[in-house]
Formats: structure tokens, sequence, C-alpha cells
């Protein structure tokens, strides 16, 4: 075997425990989008005892919008929790106001600019309780009422943060300059949008991100993940003239009637189009009582497509569909944007190295093509830096739990196997090597 190839996996499983350990606590305290309080500032932490330069908090998202921020009530109080269980003193401060987000370089002379994006956030989920799940027999289960990770992104934190560790041991074998960004929001693809005017999204030569296949089996690598759709995420707000029931009801203006009508008209556009793109609603609020015309009601809808000009198109349609429907009712219509992703074409020329960097890491090149079927703003990254002449990779990592279970992801009871962690770790050094490599 390979001295060099030998030493990698070697790294890799030798910061597993770490990597398990870390994993098991961002699980049990989950934390939401641009809440990530706990989570951001032991990774900051571990990355700064790792010799890195870390940068977080207003220094990187201060000058950008953050969308679909939570109320200012929430993010205070959660970050008031997140002092109470074990947010590290050190870098919990600069993360106050949903400022979450995490950055760290480390500068090995000349040479390429390589940046490689982790998300950390949980999602509004009640986490299962049952003796059968592993992570509530295991004693790891998510600790707050309504979240928990169901979607492996506390396995991308932790695998992010240890992998920091092991280019640190390993320098030697590297070049030019690595980055490390640690995004906020995932879900709902907030997060991504306010960082891109990042210095080091400019600089980078190769952006990389990737993600855990629990339908894949651990051991294995999707080289290059298909079906990435771009999508746009707004929340519709109906204003009207609330009026007694059974009193006159030409003074009133009847804002649920009109978001119904705007459900069902947008619905309609739906079923007209193809595979490469759709529009969905989620969530419908409106009413204060049976006995009271509705004067507010709230959509919240999502529109995807395979191209980001189909995905404008279809919001733009909906968006024409809400207002008529306002009109029709007397009501007035606003919109606001909660998340925005663009669609991805990935790298050929990465998308060889990844190959070549799976055989030397001991793992296996998945054999069959894996399609997304959604949306990841790991995309927007993507693009920016190819505004600038940079090339992007996203991939899978295989992580089907043992036994062959495959977990769904955003359900009660999602878990990954464990060991996906040290393949990535490997595979994301030996995909150093070979963007990075001293030759």
């Amino acid at each position: 075997m390979n001295k060099v190839n030998d030493l990698i996996r070697k790294t890799a499983r030798e910061l597993f425990p770490r990597a398990v350990d870390l994993r098991r606590s961002f699980h049990s305290y989950p934390e939401t989008g641009w809440n990530e309080y706990r989570t951001a500032s032991l990774i900051a932490e571990a990355l700064s005892e790792s010799g890195w330069a870390v940068k977080c908090g207003k220094e990187l998202t201060g000058r950008s919008d953050r969308l679909g921020l939570p109320p200012a009530e929430t993010r205070a109080a959660e970050f008031q929790r997140a002092r109470r269980d074990g947010a590290s003193s050190s870098f919990l401060s600069l993360l106050e106001d949903g400022h979450t987000a995490v950055s760290a370089s480390l500068d090995l002379g000349e040479g390429p600019v390589t940046l490689i994006r982790f998300d950390m956030d949980a999602l509004p989920i009640e986490e299962s309780q049952r003796e059968e799940y592993r992570p509530a027999r295991e004693g790891f289960v998510s600790r707050y009422p309504g979240v928990m990770h169901a979607c492996g992104h506390d396995g991308h934190a932790a695998a992010g943060a240890v992998l920091s560790l092991g280019i640190s041991r390993l320098k030697a074998l590297y070049r030019g300059k690595i980055v490390l960004l640690f995004q906020p929001a995932e879900e709902g693809v907030r997060g991504a949008s306010s960082l891109l005017s990042l210095l080091h999204l400019k600089e980078a030569e190769n952006v990389l991100g990737f993600h855990f296949l629990s339908s894949v089996p651990e051991g294995m690598v999707v080289p290059s993940i298909g079906g990435i759709l771009a999508t746009t995420k707004y929340d519709y707000c109906f204003y009207g003239q609330a009026a007694h029931a059974g009193g006159d009801l030409k003074k009133s203006r009847n804002a649920l009637l009109a978001a119904s009508r705007a459900v069902v008209d947008i619905y309609e556009m739906s079923a007209a189009l193809s595979e490469k793109g759709r529009v969905h609603v989620g969530l419908f609020n409106s009413g204060r009582g049976r006995n009271i015309i509705a004067d507010y009601a709230e959509l919240a809808m999502e529109s995807r497509g395979e191209s980001d000009s189909l995905n404008e198109f279809i919001s733009e349609q909906a968006w024409k569909r809400a207002l008529k429907a306002a009109s029709l009712y007397g009501c007035r219509a606003e919109r606001v944007k909660r998340g925005q992703s663009s669609a991805f074409m990935q790298d050929k020329m990465l998308t060889a190295l990844i190959k070549k960097a799976v055989q030397e890491a001991g793992a296996r090149i998945y054999p069959a093509p894996f399609s997304l079927g959604g949306s990841e703003d790991f995309s927007l990254l993507a693009r920016e830096s190819a505004r600038h002449g940079g090339k992007a990779l996203y991939f899978g990592i295989g992580a089907m739990g043992k036994g062959g279970r495959a977990y769904d992801p955003h359900t009660a009871e999602y878990d990954i196997d464990e060991r996906s962690m040290e393949t990535a770790v490997s595979v994301l050094l030996s995909l150093l090597r070979q963007t990075n490599g001293r030759g």
C-alpha cells in the first residue's frame, strides 16, 4: 500500500472517536438555523485548537441580509440556552444575534485555494424516544423538545471539525490555502446567500461540499450528485377586513378566501408542470375565530426548477395567481422571501479527482447515478465561485444504517452509520492531496 495513503487512512481512523463524540454532542443539543450558537462555538474552539485562523459572527455575515431569520426574542433565548448548555465561552459572544457562521483557514504557502463547506443546523422535528431507536437507546437523543438532527448535519459538522486536526497533522502533504466554512441555516436554503461576499469564496479555485446519504451503503461514495434544483421560498401574506360572520358581509374582505383561491389556482398551474419544475404550498395559517371574517392569511410556498430561469418563471407565475386571487376578494397581498438556491452543474475535472481520491482512501465508488431530487444552497456558493473562475463539486458519502437500514431524512427516526464520518475525513484528506498536494 502507498505510504501516504496508509498515513491518511490511519489519521482518519485515529480521529474517528473524536468525531463520534462531537457528533453525539451536536445531536443531543440540536439547534435550528441562525441559532447554532453552541454548535458553532464548539466548532470554532476545535478549529482554533487545531492551529487554524478562525473567523466567525458578524465578521462573516454582518454586512449581508439573512433570509428566514427567527424572531429576535427566539435568537436571544437560544443564545442564553447555549451559554447554559456548554457553549465555548471563548467564541459564544462573537455569535450573538444569529451570526453563527464560522470559517477557518490554514495557509500552507503558494498554491491553490480550496474551500470546503459544512452545514450544521437541525430541524423542527420531535425526535423518537423508542428504545429500539439507537440515539434513544444509547443516550444521545435530542434534549430539546421539537428539534432534532434529522438530515445528518451533526455528522457533517463533526467531520469538518476533526478534518481540521487531520490536515494540521498532515500539513506537510499540502500546499496553498485550505478554508473550512461552517454554514448556518442550510435547511430552507437560507444561509448561503449571506456568505456570498466572502473573500475566500472569490479566491477559491475549488469549492467542495458533501452530504451523508442514508440510502447508500457505508464505505461507498457518490462522486457527483445530480438533480440539484433551483428553488425560491416565499411567505405570501393576504390582508383583508374583519367583520362579524353574522353581520353585514359587504363590510368585510375575506383574506382566508383569497388565500384559498390562491392555493387552488397555484395547484392548477402545478398540474401543468413537468417533472422539470414544481410548486408547492406547505403551510396555510388564517382566522381568529369561527364567527369572524378572517382579515389575515399566510401561505408558505416554494417553487423548484431544473434551471434558474425555469424556477424564476414558476415562482413569478405563482405570485401572479396570488395577486389575482387577492384582488378578486378585495384584499391586498405581499410576499417575503425566506430562502433561495440555484441549479448546479458538477465540475468534470473535480469529479475525476474525487474518483481517484476515493480509491486512495480505501472507499468504493457507488455504481449507479444518484439524484438528489431537491435543493441545496451549496449551489449558491458554487455559482459565486464560478463567477470568479472557480470550480465546484458536491458529492455523497454512504451512511446507510447497520443491517442495511435506510433512514428517511426529515423524519422522527433518522440516524447515520457513524463510520461514514471516518470515510468522509479519509476521502477529504485524499481529495485535498489531488487539489492541494505537494506533488
